[in-house]
């Protein structure tokens, strides 16, 4: 089979093309625009091509010449923070290269097209968790985008009977994830956990987080080639609090560092919790609870003390 990854080079891309890989009679092929850098974690039997998501001329090349049976986009702006949001670069990054994808799959059929958005569409946190048929009122330029997107990926697929599922992926965690800004709490505890440095929480750290293992989400994201089209959450379904979290890193680490609060930012979603149980009914396997992700993510940095 032919898979193409768009921000192959990204956390969860190059994680996706490393495991399809190792399959013999695979050929894989990354799309990047090398803002990540993380092409030397990627396997050299990848097929590494520099690009911009958002060219159709140059996209529809590739799924032609390249014989693409399977599509996973993953590009994806990833802002520092809302104060940093980049309007215009995630209306490219995420609209309209999908609705690029969409205009190519219509005139040259594939097996699969998967668009890879985000819980952020949700928008604000409420009491109830969010299942994929959950009010969406996404609160930043990312998640507007994301929601766009899926809409165009379900006006498509309903109009052209294309086959394709939307996964709304959560917070996800693992080795090798890279530090942009304050995204990726867990791995930025464990670092300055393993630095003694400070553990700086932003608010009481009362907030609740869904948090996903890297390796349970690239499993299901490969399951996602033959279960149903649709649209899935890809979370846990467990939360834990932020303070919760820190203490829990504290103990694996043995750290001396000091937790330390901080006023509350904006765009903090307070008590997030979302619903996996669909997913769950479609091959999603949670292998790694909290304590048994982040033990091997700890684990992983003391080995490789070059990526702290």
């Amino acid at each position: 089979m032919n898979y193409l990854i768009t921000g192959g080079y990204g956390f969860v891309g190059s994680y996706l093309a490393n495991k399809l890989i190792n399959e013999k009679s695979n050929r894989v092929y990354v799309i990047d625009n090398l803002s990540n850098k993380n092409q030397n974690f990627v396997s050299k039997k990848v097929k590494k091509i520099y690009g911009n998501v958002s060219d159709f001329t140059f996209l529809e090349k590739i799924v032609t010449k390249k014989k693409i049976d399977y599509i996973y986009h993953l590009s994806a702006t990833i802002n520092e923070s809302v104060f940093k949001e980049d309007v215009y670069n995630d209306i490219f990054t995420s609209i309209i290269s999908t609705v690029n994808f969409l205009e190519i799959i219509k005139k040259h059929k594939i097996k699969k097209f998967i668009f890879i958005s985000s819980i952020a569409v949700y928008g604000k946190a409420k009491k109830e968790k969010f299942d994929e048929n959950s009010v969406t009122k996404p609160e930043f330029s990312y998640g507007i985008s994301k929601k766009c997107a899926e809409d165009y990926v379900e006006y498509y697929s309903k109009k052209f009977k294309l086959n394709c599922s939307v996964i709304r992926v959560g917070n996800i965690y693992g080795p090798f994830q890279p530090k942009i800004g304050e995204v990726g709490v867990i791995n930025i505890f464990i670092k300055n956990a393993l630095k003694n440095k400070l553990i700086k929480i932003f608010g009481k750290g009362n907030q609740s987080r869904d948090f996903i293992f890297i390796d349970d989400v690239v499993n299901f994201l490969i399951k996602c080639k033959s279960i149903k089209s649709n649209i899935y959450n890809l979370v846990s379904g467990n939360s834990i609090k932020i303070i919760s979290l820190a203490k829990l890193i504290k103990k694996i680490t043995k750290t001396q560092s000091n937790i330390k609060f901080f006023k509350e930012r904006l765009e903090e979603v307070g008590n997030f919790r979302a619903s996996s149980t669909l997913a769950k009914k479609n091959k999603l396997k949670i292998s790694f609870n909290i304590e048994k992700g982040i033990k091997k993510t700890v684990q992983f940095y003391e080995k490789n003390k070059q990526f702290l």
